[in-house]
């Protein structure tokens, strides 16, 4: 960072069914993006859009625009479900188990790949359910950045940082960079943090 006083936004889209777990429909990515696409190359700016590996399969056309037009194509798993530890209580009844995530992150993985011909580096969990089981498999699949921590719900992170490998909502020396989510604390910049960017 080589101004302190600089202000960044990380901009992400969840590419995932309309509704979230609710629905089976994509009418906001069939309809949405190509308005999302528009406003950002209006503004010069940079954004990742977070497939569900479901939203690959059903609306190829679209990540293929997105790609195109430059944008980075990250990961929200298999499909809109419940992949880590609860961070609210959910009415989802799409909990997946310990021992299927491995798998249905690798086949999300695939569906991007095939068509950005590159592996994805990015990825965040549906709702923000993170663990440390999650964190694990992500650096086994080469995944460099997640975006799963709620600051509104864990109110601690406001600035990106390294994740422990003993505790991901916790700095250390783990190999993913979190990038924590609705982190608004902007007139409360400390130096430590200002410090941590640099």
């Amino acid at each position: 960072m080589k101004n302190k006083n600089s202000v960044y936004i990380m901009i992400g889209f969840d590419m995932e069914t309309d509704v979230g777990s609710s629905s089976t429909l994509y009418t906001g990515v069939q309809e949405g993006t190509p308005a999302i696409i528009k406003v950002l190359e209006k503004n010069g700016a940079r954004g990742t859009f977070l497939f569900t590996g479901d939203c690959v399969r059903k609306n190829r056309d679209i990540v293929e625009e997105v790609h195109k037009k430059g944008f980075e194509i990250g990961c929200h798993s298999l499909f809109h479900e419940d992949l880590g530890e609860p961070s609210f209580v959910s009415s989802s009844p799409s909990k997946i188990l310990e021992e299927e995530l491995e798998n249905r992150l690798k086949i999300n993985t695939t569906l991007v790949r095939e068509i950005t011909k590159k592996d994805p580096v990015s990825f965040r969990s549906p709702k923000g359910f993170g663990s440390n089981n999650l964190m694990k498999i992500l650096t086994k699949l080469n995944f460099k950045i997640d975006s799963s921590y709620i600051q509104a719900l864990h109110l601690k992170r406001n600035f990106p940082y390294i994740v422990s490998e003993q505790d991901w909502k916790e700095k250390g020396d783990g190999s993913i960079l979190e990038l924590p989510l609705f982190a608004f604390d902007i007139k409360n910049r400390s130096e430590e943090h200002t410090s941590e960017l640099q």
